[in-house]
Order: structure tokens, then C-alpha cells, then sequence
């Protein structure tokens, strides 16, 4: 993509891309191309940039409780044709962060056995996120339960974070304007299902609007946490 790589994009723009093609005997080759963008170029400005096909279609990104995970697996499917990745310079690859914990043999046992008995371990171990799933999986060659759990870190004071619409459960859609809200402060609301976690966020022009903290995505901010029954001891 020769249009948009050199001195039209800004510095700041950040982008990495993936070229599909697939050879047909009657049509020749035929292309396919994804690329995202995380910077401060226009969307506008990237359609005009490019010049090319005819089929062309641009969109925001936006964060959910699973990040960007949708856009992964879809540009990462097993393609019929090949694949070829390219990115900006300077770019590197982000860490995937994993944390690895050990419970009692009994504890992995009883979530091995409840599903909600992980929700319920992971939530009191890290109160500090928010549980989105788990699973259990025996390994037959140590017979050993394994858990596993994803995690979103909750939106704190001063984070910027996103809206997840779905989450607001019957809510109206509030009048947010731009992207991104910044926190201003956490509050817990008393309702008929306990209490619940609540946050003030301010949008681009500066008004406020109170939320259910769940719907605070953060961006960046997923966690996969895996634990392994702990060993004991043996005595000498």
C-alpha cells in the first residue's frame, strides 16, 4: 500500500495490515486487504489516501469486554488462498500477560466441579477485576484439574475508558460525545440486587454521565488467569 506509507502519514500513526490473495485460474489474482490504524490521521484522510477498489469500507474500532478479539480471529481465519502481515516501523508486538497461581488441591477440586465456585474464588482473589469466564480441564497424564479464567480490569480513577452499550441493561443510551470518557470517581448504588459499582465519567465536551462501572471498558485491559493445584510437601 504505497499511498499510505511515507511522508503523507503522520508520525504518530500506527498501523499493521494483512494481505489476503488467492489465485483463480479465471479471475487471475485477487486481493483482500485489513488494515487498522491507532493514531491521529482522519478517517476521511485514510479513505482519500488509499484511492484504491471499489468496495472500500471504514470503521472505528471499538473496545469491548473482549478488547479486539473479534478483529483477531477474523483477519487471522485460515484463508483459502496465503496471507502476507505488514506493519509500521518501530512496531512491536504486545506482550501477552498471563498469571499463573496455585490453589489447594481441594480448592481446584471443588471449581473443577462448580463453575461457579471459580467465578466465586477468582472474584475474592482479585477484587480488583471484573470475571468474565472460566473453564476446567483434566489432564490425563498427571490426573490433575487445571482452571482456567479470563479477567477485565475495572476502570479506576483517571483511566479513559470506553462505553459497552450492552451493558447497560435496559438503560437509555446516554448522549456521550467522542470515544472515550475519562473517570472521575467510583460510588457504590444500593438497588433490589444488592449493591452495585457505579462510575462518573466526563465525555469530549466535558459532561458528566453516571454509568454501571461494568459498562467502563478499559482499554487494554485483559487478563488471563490460570491455576494449577499445589503441591504438597513431602516429608523427609
Amino acid at each position: 500500500m504505497p499511498s499510505l506509507v511515507g511522508s503523507e502519514m503522520c508520525i504518530r500513526d500506527r498501523y499493521v495490515g494483512v494481505i489476503e490473495w488467492q489465485e483463480d485460474e479465471e479471475k487471475g489474482i485477487r486481493c483482500h486487504h485489513h488494515v487498522f490504524f491507532d493514531g491521529a490521521m482522519p478517517m476521511e484522510e485514510v479513505e482519500e489516501l488509499w484511492g484504491l477498489g471499489d468496495r472500500n469500507e471504514l470503521r472505528k474500532l471499538d473496545y469491548d469486554e473482549n478488547a479486539l478479539n473479534g478483529v483477531g480471529f477474523y483477519t487471522t481465519k485460515a484463508p483459502r488462498g496465503r496471507k502476507k502481515w505488514i506493519s509500521s516501523v518501530g512496531l512491536r508486538k504486545a506482550a501477552e500477560k498471563k498469571s499463573y497461581t496455585k490453589f489447594s488441591a481441594a480448592a481446584v477440586g471443588r471449581m473443577a466441579k462448580d463453575r461457579d465456585a471459580i467465578r466465586t474464588a477468582m472474584e475474592k482473589k482479585f477484587p480488583g477485576y471484573w470475571y468474565l469466564e472460566g473453564n476446567a480441564r483434566a489432564n490425563c497424564c498427571n490426573k490433575q484439574f487445571y482452571i482456567s479464567a479470563r479477567l477485565l480490569k475495572k476502570a479506576e480513577p483517571g483511566d479513559e475508558v470506553t462505553v459497552q452499550y450492552t451493558k447497560l441493561e435496559g438503560m437509555p443510551v446516554p448522549p456521550i460525545t467522542g470515544r472515550f470518557c475519562r473517570v472521575t470517581r467510583l460510588y457504590t448504588v444500593e438497588t433490589p440486587r444488592g449493591p452495585q459499582e457505579w462510575g462518573e465519567v466526563v465525555d469530549a465536551r466535558g459532561r458528566k454521565h453516571n454509568l454501571p462501572a461494568r459498562a467502563l471498558i478499559k482499554t487494554g485491559s485483559g487478563r488471563t488467569q490460570r491455576t494449577k493445584p499445589r503441591r504438597k510437601r513431602k516429608c523427609t
